[in-house]
């Protein structure tokens, strides 16, 4: 078996330098040191398709100094594998370590192996390294003369002249971006064809095959890349419907995640593909994005009305009100004095770009960990994906974008993680993440919602939180994270104690705070740290390992909150509600939420959904007897109902520093862990875990009621660290 090689197409390069000072610079001449390079565009000779050659490096001519003053410099048998044909640009670029790359290029001729020969003028500067210089000024193109055959004898007929219409190309934005999937980009040379309506016509029509090249060095699409390509043809095109893409078989398979491509009149068109391109030379089609359409009724015959008075002209709306916050990272240096702009796209509409221009919401106060902007513009529907760029303008371009939260009519908060750098060499595009309605935090008893004190939206560290203005605005706005950590998001701020944050020191009477961050408690480490909640079976707010529940204090406005025991009464019932005042979280309370019960309750989910329901025995009193019938088994031989498995069971418990000796210890002492706090149920037997920095392994004894709290989130088995102290979700994050 032998292998079969395609054969190289060889090309002759002439290369004429220039004479004459450069005018920017009074020691340059027009020759160069630096390699020189180029590359050829024209048309396969085999498929007719428009391509390219790849880079050329014109090393030896018949001069020892190349690129010399008034110099020209021939270069043969340079090889490449495309044979062109109607050769029409060459692009060139110089590179390497002289200090200045000036030169002078006068201009080139090009000589296939055909004989065909093309000469460009250019008389150009080529002043920049690693740039592509395009060369499209074609003087005279001659092909080769075919054999001599013998000359027939022709009789002269007198022709009708046909008039010459000149056609100028149409011109094409292409943008290209690469997904971010792994072995997801590609060096194959890539074609796309457009289809739409001929504006000539008025039918349907295509380009042809255009090459996708120039955009960037060595035509490569790289992950996650954003390329922009500025292409022509002979069709203007409008109302474009879809393209299709192809690569040839000199790359790997391509992930390619959207194409939009811009007419010459300015639209723009979508067309979305998150698919591998993973056949060569096989086209793959992708529709354009198309907003969905209102239903247009049936038209009604006319009914008579009686003439109406004329009524008052009304403005029209000038659109919704979206406010955008962006949470910024905590290092040094990830803030931005640049320009940035950011284009919503929704399932009505793409939004036209949005200046995030310097706040006008309490401009002054406005932190480095979150920004606040506030836009009116038209609905764009339920929103999909945000795009965010900036321009090189400020001393710190560069933006570290944590997460952005976009809030629609104070109704509806789209989230969009972000964790990446916004630098200017390419806009970043985000898919949203969650969507869930705007919360307030309000005690049910109390009219006031609740918000920081000292500041509406960005409050100072250790902050206390307090009962102020009506519910329903941007500053009293929580969220319920799953993990139990509620979130002030104006500020992004978490809720604290006065004691750091820490959980194993929270007593009755210590304010509430906010503060960063917001991640949970890891033990070994002596930094502050968002406080965990779940609701009570009466609803109120408990702080899962003290225990104590946040109060309103009898729902003073102007003072703080404070934890206080005992739970479950009027000043501790608290909800999280919406615009119209509709209670969210919890959806489901006990029915004596005044009186504190003796035990613990079942837990709830952090998120607050309705509390997990406990297996209860039959309360209904069994049927009187018949007369006649027999009587009912002895206990001993009573078979036992079907029981489940209740669904926290075997949750982890925690003991507050108040029980035992500050706090478990390997053993559990019997001061701290005394009684069941899961009792046992039909086939299960009572579990107690303690905390993992208490014990690897059960509780020995049992725990009294009110001492060891159990909690539905994980804390030593799903909540690992790394050497880094990073769990797992903050290094899915970065990922």
């Amino acid at each position: 078996m032998c292998c079969i090689f395609s054969e190289a197409a060889t090309y002759t390069v002439i290369v004429k330098t220039g004479t004459g000072r450069n005018p920017n610079s009074l020691i340059d001449g027009p020759g160069t040191d630096c390699d020189v390079k180029i590359k050829i565009h024209g048309k396969s000779r085999k498929t007719k398709l428009a391509v390219s050659t790849d880079s050329i490096k014109l090393k030896k001519s018949e001069n020892i100094n190349k690129f010399e003053s008034g110099q020209t410099d021939t270069f043969t048998n340079l090889k490449d594998d495309e044979d062109l044909i109607d050769i029409n640009k060459v692009e060139v670029k110089i590179s390497g370590l002289w200090p200045l790359p000036h030169w002078l290029l006068d201009k080139i001729i090009i000589t296939t192996e055909k004989g065909d020969k093309y000469e460009f003028s250019a008389n150009t500067w080529l002043i920049k390294k690693d740039v592509y210089y395009p060369v499209t000024k074609l003087i005279s193109a001659s092909t080769a003369s075919p054999p001599i055959q013998p000359v027939k004898p022709v009789t002269p007929q007198i022709q009708p002249v046909k008039p010459v219409i000149t056609t100028s190309k149409v011109k094409y934005t292409v943008t290209v971006k690469t997904g971010d999937v792994k072995y997801g980009s590609t060096k194959a040379k890539i074609f796309i064809k457009i289809f739409g309506t001929s504006k000539k016509t008025r039918k349907p029509t295509n380009t042809s095959p255009i090459h996708l090249t120039g955009a960037v060095p060595e035509d490569k699409f790289l992950r996650s890349s954003t390329n922009t390509f500025n292409v022509e043809d002979d069709e203007d095109l409008m109302d474009l419907t879809k393209i299709e893409v192809m690569r040839d078989d000199k790359g790997n398979n391509w992930y390619l995640e959207d194409v939009s491509v811009a007419t010459q009149d300015g639209n723009s068109f979508d067309f979305p593909a998150q698919a591998w391109v993973n056949t060569a030379n096989q086209y793959f089609e992708f529709k354009v994005n198309t907003p969905p359409k209102p239903v247009t009724p049936a038209p009604q015959p006319p009914v008579p009305q009686p003439p109406a008075p004329p009524a008052p002209v009304k403005p029209s709306k000038p659109g919704v009100i979206y406010n955008i916050i962006v949470y910024t990272g905590s290092v040094a240096k990830e803030g931005s004095k640049a320009q940035v702009y950011m284009t919503f796209f929704g399932a009505l509409a793409t939004s036209s770009e949005i200046h995030l221009k310097s706040p006008a919401l309490e401009s002054s106060s406005q932190t480095s960990n979150s920004k606040i902007f506030q836009v009116q513009i038209e609905d764009v529907g339920q929103l999909l994906r945000i795009r965010i760029r900036q321009d090189v303008s400020g001393g710190s371009p560069n933006w570290k974008i944590e997460k952005v939260l976009i809030i629609f009519q104070l109704q509806i908060i789209y989230e969009f993680l972000v964790s990446s750098w916004l630098d200017v060499s390419k806009p970043l595009e985000k898919p949203v993440t969650d969507s869930y309605p705007a919360t307030s935090l309000k005690f049910i008893s109390y009219p006031q919602c609740i918000q920081p004190a000292d500041s509406k939206m960005h409050p100072g560290p250790a902050s206390s939180v307090m009962l102020l203005n009506p519910c329903g605005n941007l500053p009293n706005f929580f969220k319920l994270h799953r993990d139990g950590v509620i979130q002030h998001l104006a500020s992004g701020m978490c809720f604290q104690g006065i004691q750091n944050g820490d959980p194993l020191k929270t007593a009755h009477g210590d304010r509430v705070t906010l503060n960063y961050p917001c991640t949970l408690y890891r033990p070994g480490y002596n930094t502050p740290h968002a406080l965990q909640f779940k609701f009570t079976r009466g609803g109120s707010l408990m702080e899962i390992k003290s225990g104590k529940c946040i109060s309103s204090n009898q729902g003073q406005a102007n003072v703080a909150l404070t934890f206080s025991t005992p739970c479950d009464n009027v000043d501790t019932i608290i909800g999280f509600i919406d615009k119209g005042n509709k209670v969210l979280y919890p959806q489901k309370v006990g029915k004596s939420p005044t009186k504190t019960p003796s035990t613990p309750g079942p837990p709830s989910t952090p998120t607050g959904k309705s509390p997990t329901k406990v297996p209860q025995p039959p309360t209904s009193p069994p049927n009187p007897l018949t007369p006649g019938t027999p009587p009912p088994p002895s206990p001993a031989t009573v078979t036992a109902p079907p029981v489940t498995k209740p669904e926290n069971y075997g949750s982890p418990v925690y003991c507050p520093s108040n029980c035992g000796s500050g706090s478990c210890t390997s053993t559990c002492q019997p001061l701290c862990c005394t009684n069941p706090q899961q009792p046992a149920t039909a086939g299960f037997p009572s579990v107690v875990h303690c905390p993992s920095y208490c014990s690897p392994g059960q509780c020995r004894s049992e725990c009294p009621a009110g001492c060891c709290f159990p909690n539905l989130v994980s804390w030593g088995n799903d909540q690992q660290y790394d050497e880094n102290g990073d769990t797992n979700e903050d290094n899915d994050r970065r990922r």
